[in-house]
């Protein structure tokens, strides 16, 4: 099972607690979190780094000794119409899971690819094993809503299944399309996702995003439009790191994590798109 609410509280008041101590001696905040060994480290870091540095500094190794545990889930559309897009999706993805492999914190992930059927790739690999990406956009149709259901629902109906955070990651260039599973049935599984303290990321291309999130019941703030052009596809995963950055350190996903889309776009002379219909059942 997931942390209880009342273990993410406990651990989200530990974290805003260090946040807000820009006055105290970083030894006492060290002590209050069990880390006597580091105070000397972070007091030197306090002598020539700025008020901002030294907290985010002092975060970092709270996450990092707290040995937290987080599992990234990618469902990626992998439908004929992403072709073109192969490479900076494998690149963008292994500068990612490199990132990941370098911290002291535990990253678990599972990869799904999508069309018009599901293609699991793995299922809870810690990072430093994940292999290169096998991307080869050719499928047929785009089966979001079965992706969705059948896969969350296996690690959400999982006994044991005990992570710290655990981030849902969508990117599609399309509607659903080919779907058995309903609309309804993904609002609810996500829902029932949601509930559990789950966070969801929603990229897209060629569609409005955060419509589409949000009829999924996504927050809306967390999803984008991006563009394929100019490395879009990995300032993508520039993007997803940055929220995870900020779940980790704050315990929620930052208003400007999806900024290196939204200077892409800017970049590219892109508008808001035009508003989709939403399609689906």
């Amino acid at each position: 099972m997931t942390l209880s609410k009342d273990d993410l509280k406990r651990k989200q008041k530990n974290r805003n607690e260090l946040i807000t101590t820009g006055k105290t001696d970083l030894s006492t905040v060290s002590k209050n979190f069990g880390l006597m060994d580091l105070s000397n480290t972070l007091n030197s870091v306090a002598k020539t780094g700025s008020k901002k540095e030294i907290l985010e500094q002092a975060r970092e190794v709270i996450i990092e000794i707290n040995g937290t545990k987080l599992h990234l889930i990618f469902i990626i559309d992998e439908s004929a119409s992403c072709q073109g897009t192969e490479l900076d999706t494998k690149t963008g993805f292994s500068d990612l899971i490199k990132h990941q492999s370098s911290q002291i914190y535990s990253t678990y992930v599972s990869t799904i690819l999508f069309a018009d059927s599901s293609n699991v790739l793995y299922k809870e690999i810690n990072s430093k094993k994940v292999p290169s990406l096998e991307y080869i956009a050719n499928g047929a149709s785009t089966s979001l809503y079965d992706a969705l259901c059948n896969n969350l629902s296996y690690f959400k109906n999982k006994p044991g299944y005990s992570y710290d955070y655990t981030i849902v990651v969508i990117m599609t260039d399309g509607l659903d399309n080919s779907s058995i599973s309903s609309l309804r049935d993904a609002q609810n599984m996500i829902q029932e996702c949601l509930k559990l303290g789950w966070e969801f990321l929603f990229l897209g291309t060629k569609i409005n995003s955060k419509d589409i999130a949000s009829s999924l019941g996504i927050d809306p703030s967390h999803a984008e439009d991006y563009n394929t052009a100019n490395g879009g596809i990995i300032k993508n995963f520039e993007a997803i790191l940055q929220a995870i950055k900020s779940k980790l350190l704050t315990g929620k996903i930052s208003k400007d994590w999806s900024d290196s889309i939204r200077k892409n776009n800017s970049a590219l002379g892109i508008d808001t798109p035009k508003r989709y219909l939403l399609g689906g059942k």
